[in-house]
């Protein structure tokens, strides 16, 4: 510390008016000093001058324009010019009810003519490890991991078959898909949309077309096959373009596919219609009628106005006898009997749609109604 005491010191002695002080020897320099400090200093500082110059970008969006709604009766070249692709028009073809207008060669697939071939074959074949065999239910299809939109593709592949289209309103898959799914694919184009009513009633070729995918799929799922029986019966069927309705009766002829040195008896198949949309209960066998005409006849033969005990009773039943045969067959045979007489109320004693309930077990009741033989399939 005396080190720096002296060097200031010194310092002081050299420049005395930098340390507070004044000469002695000249008292106006003491007020000259004085007044120097008390005087405002004012500074002024002087800046380079600057020009900010602001760049604009200007940034171009393309928006392309909302695709138009599409009203019904377009063709398959309004739906491609609208902008659309295939998928779009096979949806827009099944809410317009499959119009043979979008399908000109008739094979159920629509706008080929419009859309090329790698557009409809990429749609159609969206199942490339074949993860869903043919003769698959709305069930298997979405176990498969598969969304509304291929179910609908699905559905059309396999022709629009019946056993996927439940009320047959021909919109399949209702009860397996939520139905905002549904919507997200059949109201594409922002239209409102609903679930079609369903119709009066199938046709018979809708049905049948439903028993031969069933038949085949439970032969397909069957390793121990008779031999020389290459597949199963084939069902034909009269007057097929007929919708039905609950209470109708038909008949059809079930022909084997047997080797051509093999003959095999055809059987008759028998179907009562169970309800408005179609459902259907059925029997058949080599003692079954493969004609409608030959039930009507049987029926005139026994005649109207019997009972559910009268048909118990093999003398007066005749071939509708509900007597002697398994539980199952002789139900079929008074709900047969029933149908062909006109739904009386005289055999369903407590009105609520199923006749002989008193007389008949109740498994056996419930597997007719839930399809007869064809609930096995």
């Amino acid at each position: 510390m005396r080190f720096r005491a002296t060097l200031l010191l010194t310092v002081c002695a050299l420049v005395a008016a930098s340390c507070g002080g004044g000469s002695t020897a000249d008292p106006g320099g003491t007020a000259t000093t004085a007044a120097s400090a008390a005087a405002p200093t004012t500074t002024t500082t002087t800046r380079p001058s600057t020009t900010t110059t602001t760049a604009t970008v200007t940034t171009t969006t393309t928006v392309e324009p909302p695709r138009p709604e599409l009203v019904a009766g377009k063709l398959c070249r309004d739906v491609q010019a609208a902008g659309y692709g295939f998928a779009d028009a096979l949806a827009y073809w099944v809410r317009e009810g499959m119009p043979d207008r979008m399908d000109e060669d008739g094979d159920g697939i629509p706008c080929q003519t419009v859309y090329s071939g790698t557009d409809v074959d990429a749609l159609l074949e969206f199942d490339a490890a074949n993860v869903v065999p043919a003769g698959a239910l709305c069930r298997d299809v979405e176990a498969a991991g598969y969304g509304f939109a291929d179910a609908l593709v699905y559905w059309v592949r396999e022709g629009e078959p019946a056993r996927m289209d439940a009320d047959h309103n021909g919109l399949p898959c209702e009860t397996a898909y939520d139905w905002d799914d549904i919507l997200a694919v059949m109201a594409f184009d922002g239209a409102p949309y609903e679930s079609p009513e369903p119709p009066p009633g199938a046709t018979i070729g809708e049905i049948v077309a439903d028993v031969r995918q069933r038949l085949q799929a439970a032969w397909d799922a069957e390793s121990d096959h008779p031999e020389g029986v290459l597949g199963p019966f084939r069902v034909t069927c009269q007057d097929e373009a007929t919708r039905v309705a609950m209470g109708d009766v038909f008949a059809c002829a079930g022909v084997p596919q047997t080797e051509p040195d093999l003959a095999l008896d055809p059987v008759g198949i028998v179907f009562v219609v169970v309800d408005d949309h179609g459902a259907v209960s059925a029997i058949w066998g080599t003692d079954v009628p493969d004609r409608t005409e030959v039930y009507r006849e049987m029926f005139d033969e026994v005649g109207g106005g019997l009972t559910c005990r009268d048909l118990i009773d093999s003398d007066r039943g005749g071939y509708f006898s509900a007597y002697g045969g398994t539980p199952v067959g002789n139900y079929f045979h008074a709900l047969l009997y029933w149908f062909l007489d006109g739904m009386p109320d005289r055999m369903d004693a407590d009105r609520d749609g199923v006749p002989c309930r008193t007389l008949f077990p109740q498994d056996a009741i419930d597997s007719v109604w839930r399809g007869g033989a064809l609930a096995d399939l």
